[in-house]
Order: structure tokens, then sequence, then C-alpha cells
């Protein structure tokens, strides 16, 4: 099930994802008399993210015959919508193509489908199209939490096409969250997960010293996530740790299905991780029984090669 998208663009059923902004307050909301210092990170933030996000747009395919052009000739945006992610690092670049293509049929051919986020087209004088996907396999930075091309295509005259190609990424800070080693790790799947109740017949299994250690392991290698709001979700699985089967638990990750987070809290702090990872996803089905919560099972199918 693919949920993670631009803009607001709906891909799984009613499933909308707006993207959401995580940024500091606003100069509405922001004392004049505010540290500068705090203002001088992010300026550092965006400007590396900026140099990674024009070094990945190099490598993006382009068709055949595009020449590059110094500004456009005709007002072209994304059909999926605009960028509204917190550290967002936009490059758009502008071509013009004498052999007019289907661009989401070209694209499409040129990246997997599992990579695919959304495509979309309206009329206004003209047909325009766009079609966006993840790059984030192409991203071996941890700081980029996000990475993904969209092409947007439209007619300018007969014979001839404007293209624009936006290569985006989302710049953050590494956080780490280890899951402890000592105590009892338990991890919760369901046989049936629902987008409008909470999920229901769950299984759960205490995980031995070397599966919690596989674990621990994919846990502390995931990137941080780039944030998200979706009309609907619901909770994939659980995993918790307590000092004694009887205590309390002390440390706990929740993960759910849109847009695939991976909540991590303890005492005093919370993470908020992209566990789209094809390692941990593999990991928490593999520990799950055969023939056992099988909706959570399923919803591990849609991960990212992070």
């Amino acid at each position: 099930m693919k949920l993670r998208t631009i803009g607001s663009l709906a891909l799984a059923g009613t499933t909308l994802l707006a993207l959401a902004s995580t940024s500091a307050p606003s100069a509405a909301t922001t004392s004049s008399s505010a540290p500068r210092a705090p203002h001088r990170a992010r300026s550092r933030v965006v400007t590396t993210g900026h140099a990674y996000a024009a070094a990945l747009s190099a490598t993006m395919p382009l068709p055949g015959g595009a020449t590059r052009l110094a500004t456009p000739l005709a007002s072209l945006h994304p059909v999926t919508g605009g960028f509204e992610f917190a550290h967002l690092a936009d490059i758009p670049h502008y071509y013009v193509l004498n052999s007019p293509i289907n661009v989401t049929a070209w694209a499409e051919s040129r990246f997997p489908p599992r990579d695919l986020q959304g495509s979309g087209s309206t009329y206004d004088g003209g047909l325009h199209t766009s079609v966006t996907f993840s790059v984030l396999e192409r991203c071996h930075d941890r700081r980029a939490a996000y990475c993904a091309v969209t092409y947007s295509a439209e007619t300018l005259s007969a014979g001839r096409q404007e293209l624009r190609v936006d290569t985006a990424v989302v710049w953050t800070a590494v956080h780490v969250a280890h899951l402890p080693r000592t105590g009892v790790v338990t991890l919760t799947g369901y046989d049936h997960l629902s987008l409008m109740k909470s999920p229901s017949d769950p299984v759960t299994v205490t995980l031995s010293r070397t599966q919690t250690d596989l674990l621990r392991e994919a846990i502390a290698s995931l990137r941080g996530s780039p944030g998200g709001l979706c009309m609907e979700d619901t909770t994939l699985y659980t995993i918790t740790v307590r000092s004694s089967t009887d205590a309390k638990v002390f440390w706990s990750a929740v993960a759910d299905q849109c847009p695939g987070e991976l909540v991590v809290s303890r005492p005093g702090s919370r993470l908020v991780l992209n566990g789209r990872s094809c390692r941990l996803e593999s990991l928490v089905s593999s520990f799950l029984p055969p023939g056992r919560a099988r909706a959570t099972k399923e919803g591990l199918k849609g991960c990212e090669p992070l």
C-alpha cells in the first residue's frame, strides 16, 4: 500500500497525505528579540540540503533531445501539489523537447514500480501532466529523510513540449534510537487492521536476545521522518520493553501505516523515525508466528530500501 506522496494526491483508497511542515514558528509568532543563532542553524541545514539536492538532480534521467532552458517558456508547476516539508530543498530545472513524449509512461520506464509516488494531470489551455518517484535509495546520507523527483510536462505548440524536473530533498538531523538489550522485549502484530477503528486480534511474541539485537541494529539505522499527515491511519505493530514481565513499559516503539513512521518513546524523549525500512520490516514480519498477524505482515510489504 503506497502511502508516502507529494502534495495532496490520494494514492490508496480514500487515504490523503498532506505534507506537513514542522519548521520553527513563523515571524508572526516569534519575538523580534529572539536569539539569532537558531536562524543561522536552519540556514546551514537548508544550504547543505540544497547542495545535496543539486548534486542529486544532476543524476536524474532525461528524455533524449532535452535542451536545458535558462528560464521557463511557460508557467509550469507540478500537478501533484507543492512541497510543504520542513527543511526542504527543491531544485527545479526546465527543458524543451522538440519531440513531445508521454512523460508519465517515459518516467515509469526509468524507475522501479515501487518508487512511484503518484501522478496527475490537468487541462488549462493545454494538457499538463506530472509524475513523482521516490529516489531515497540514491540518497546514501542519513540526513536525507526524503528524496524525490517530479517530472512535469506541457505542450507549448505543435511539436514542442516544456519539461520541468524537480529534485527535492528533506534534510534533517540524525537522531539514533537504541532498543534496550535488557528486559522483556515484546513485539505485537495484528490479524486485522482497520483505518476506521483500532487494530484487533493482537499477536504478541517475546523476543530472544538474538532477535532483540537484530531489531536494535535495524532501528538504530533509521533516518528521521520527513513528516506527514494522513486522514486515515492505523497501527501496524508495537514493540515494548519492560524490566520484568509484570513491570510497566519503559520503552516503546509504535509503527503506523501512514505516513510510515516509527514513534519511539522513553522517559524524557520521543523520536519520530521513518519506519518503512525494508530491513526493519522484514525482521518484524519474520519474528511474528507463521500464519498469524496476517494484516500486519501484509502492511509491511510497502517498505523502502533505506
